[in-house]
């Protein structure tokens, strides 16, 4: 199977807390021998994880081409941020299963890496 993807997302200098939206776009590649469909998107988990606490963030609509939610950003020695792990969840046509990570970076002002 081949799939063309951007598989993550930056933004910065966001508030500390609010909604987000990203645009997943999957392609599988014409020449592909075997067709992928995708069933779901989830959230699997947030980090960073400074002293135990971790960032918020939920999904609100797990469409397969828009996937909406809200955010709090976490604080570290390197600014605010967020990360949110995605899965695009599926399976071949042969049944076999399919999975694909999408990752949102959310920096307050000033955060660096």
């Amino acid at each position: 199977v081949a799939v063309t993807w951007d598989s993550s997302f930056g933004c910065n200098d966001v508030p500390a807390q609010g909604a987000y939206e990203v645009r997943l776009t999957i392609l599988n590649s014409p020449d592909s021998s075997e067709p992928v469909r995708v069933e779901r998107v989830v959230l699997r988990h947030t980090t960073p994880r400074p002293g135990g606490s971790r960032p918020t963030a939920r999904l609100e609509h797990t469409g397969l081409v828009v996937v909406t939610g809200r955010y709090q950003l976490v604080s570290t020695d390197e600014g605010d941020k967020a990360n949110l792990h995605l899965a695009a969840l599926g399976e071949t046509a042969t049944g076999r299963p399919f999975r694909l990570g999408v990752n949102l970076h959310f920096r307050g002002p000033g955060a660096r890496e």
